[in-house]
C-alpha cells in the first residue's frame, strides 16, 4: 500500500496490474497545481491578467484595470462552461484576449498577440508546484512499461505547459500530451480521449484517466470507454451533481493511485 506522505515510492511495492495498458493523466489541480497559495481559479488567475494589463498598456492600448479583469475573467468562464457543455469552440488565451480588448473598443496589431499570450502565462507559471507524488508514479508506472499519456483542456499554448512539465522534470515521464488549445477537442468529448488512446496504441477498457474534475475528467473519460479515478479536492461547478459521475476510484493524493489501480484491475 502506498503512504500518502511518504516522498518516494517503496521499492517493493508491486508491479501495475496486468491488464492495464495506460495511464492518462490531467494536468492543472493533477500533476501540477498552478493555484500558486491562491484561494480559487479566479484569484489564481489575477497575476496573469494584471500582467496581461500591463502589457497592453506598454503597448498603447489603454484599459482600465479592474473592468479589463473583470471582463477577462467572466468571458474565461462563459467559454470554459460552454466548451464543457459542447456549445461552443474551446477557447484559447487568444481568442480571449482578441475578444476582450475588441469588445473595449481595441483592434491589437498582430505582432501584440504572442507577447500579450506569454505575458499572461508567465506570472502564473512561475507559481505552480508539482502536485506531490507525480514524479515518483509517473516513473512507477513507465519503468513496468504502463504506456502514460496527458490530456489538459487549457487555453494556454501547449509549448507553454511543455515547458512547465519539463521545468518539474515530468515532461520526459510522458510519451504523448494533448492540449485543447492545439486540438481544437475539449474534455469531455471521447474524441480527444481516443486521440491519446490510439497514439499510446492502448485500449480504452485497458486504461485509465486520472483527474480532479468530475464533468471534464471523470465525465469524459466514462464517454470514452476507460476507466476512471478522481482525485478529490479541487474546487469544482458550483451547480454540478456530484451523484451524477461514478469514477472507479476516489484518491486523495497521487501516492494512492497505485493501491487504486490494484482495486480497478485487481493485483498484478
Amino acid at each position: 500500500m502506498m503512504h500518502r506522505h511518504s516522498t518516494h515510492l517503496p521499492i517493493t511495492d508491486p508491479a501495475p496490474p496486468a491488464a492495464l495498458e495506460a495511464v492518462v493523466f490531467d494536468l492543472g489541480g493533477t500533476l501540477l497545481d498552478y493555484l500558486g497559495g491562491a484561494p480559487s481559479w479566479p484569484a489564481m488567475e489575477r497575476p496573469g491578467v494584471e500582467s496581461l494589463h500591463a502589457c497592453l498598456a506598454a503597448a498603447g492600448y489603454f484599459l482600465d484595470a479592474e473592468p479589463f479583469h473583470d471582463a477577462f475573467i467572466q468571458a474565461m468562464d462563459e467559454r470554459w462552461r460552454a466548451a464543457t457543455a459542447g456549445l461552443g469552440d474551446p477557447p484559447t488565451l487568444r481568442s480571449l484576449i482578441i475578444e476582450v480588448c475588441r469588445a473595449a473598443g481595441h483592434e491589437l496589431a498582430e505582432d501584440v498577440h504572442e507577447v500579450a499570450v506569454g505575458a499572461y502565462c508567465a506570472p502564473i507559471a512561475a507559481r505552480a508546484v508539482a502536485r506531490p507524488g507525480a514524479s515518483e508514479v509517473l516513473s512507477w508506472l513507465r519503468s513496468h512499461g504502463v504506456r502514460v499519456g496527458l490530456i489538459s483542456n487549457s487555453v494556454w499554448p501547449g509549448e507553454v505547459h511543455r515547458q512547465d512539465l519539463e521545468r518539474h522534470r515530468l515532461q520526459h515521464l510522458i510519451e504523448c500530451t494533448a492540449f485543447s488549445s492545439e486540438l481544437g477537442l475539449w474534455k469531455p468529448q471521447p474524441e480527444i480521449f481516443h486521440h491519446v488512446l490510439a497514439r499510446l496504441d492502448a485500449a480504452s477498457s485497458r486504461a485509465v484517466f486520472v483527474g480532479d474534475r468530475l464533468a471534464e475528467d471523470i465525465g469524459g473519460a466514462e464517454r470514452a470507454g476507460m476507466h476512471s479515478v478522481f482525485i478529490e479536492g479541487t474546487q469544482d461547478y458550483e451547480h454540478i451533481d456530484r451523484a451524477a459521475y461514478h469514477p472507479d476510484a476516489r484518491i486523495h493524493s497521487l501516492y494512492e493511485l497505485p493501491e487504486a489501480l490494484s482495486r480497478i484491475f485487481g493485483p498484478a
